[in-house]
């Protein structure tokens, strides 16, 4: 799924007037892309543009977030993970009315909170774990992994934790990279638009999800 959702060049384009107006914290994309694998992961990009075929079928990405607390309000409610799916389907859709309706087109993505799981149950699309590893630190993302992961051949996983170093707002993964890093970690208040968020745009989630797909930053 991945090498097939990482081909809208037109991403590029919508999200370069969107992901920089909320930008006022660090994101890691910059540091980690500089020890990352550069070529393989645009090897890959190039390969699903080469390969996706024609025609406007929209894509719909199912979104599995994990929450890892310590009972404090890093534990968000549900309805502040639907908002940021929200903002996601705004930005990333182009949506007249928004924010998200600026230059640019719909990149003909949508995201949604999965409904089944892994082992084909019912589900909201949100995981909640009590964990110490809500204070994240960027080298243990593959313990996040470990505790709550669902195949990211088939869901995109996003964490959520109290705190990252450096008052980082998020950090994601990178086409081509290892499996046990895919995703995208937030910290809690740059998730969503309602509840612990500080904000009313919620845009750091575009961000990351944007670097997910293979865009580099563009502000």
């Amino acid at each position: 799924m991945k090498l097939i959702l990482t081909v809208f060049i037109s991403i590029f384009f919508t999200l370069s007037a969107i992901i920089g107006q909320e930008q006022q914290t660090p994101c890691a994309f910059d540091r980690l892309v500089n020890n990352h694998k550069i070529l393989v992961a645009e090897k890959i990009i190039q390969e699903g543009v080469d390969f996706q075929k024609s025609g406007h079928d929209i894509k719909v990405i199912p979104v599995v977030v994990h929450i890892f607390h310590e009972g404090g309000s890093e534990n968000i409610s549900d309805a502040q993970v639907e908002s940021a799916i929200t903002v996601l389907n705004e930005d990333f859709g182009k949506l007249t009315g928004t924010a998200g309706d600026g230059n640019g087109v719909d990149t003909e993505i949508r995201f949604c909170l999965a409904k089944i799981d892994p082992n084909g149950n019912c589900t909201n699309g949100i995981v909640r774990i009590n964990s110490s590893l809500t204070n994240h630190k960027t080298y243990e993302r593959p313990l996040l992994k470990q505790v709550s992961f669902w195949d990211n051949e088939k869901y995109l996983n996003i964490y959520i934790v109290k705190s990252i170093p450096g008052n980082t707002a998020g950090h994601s993964s990178f086409p081509g990279g290892p499996a046990d890093e895919d995703g995208l970690v937030a910290r809690h208040h740059y998730f969503g638009r309602v509840g612990s968020a500080i904000g009313p745009l919620g845009r750091t989630g575009t961000n990351e999800v944007g670097h997910w797909l293979g865009i580099y930053h563009t502000f």
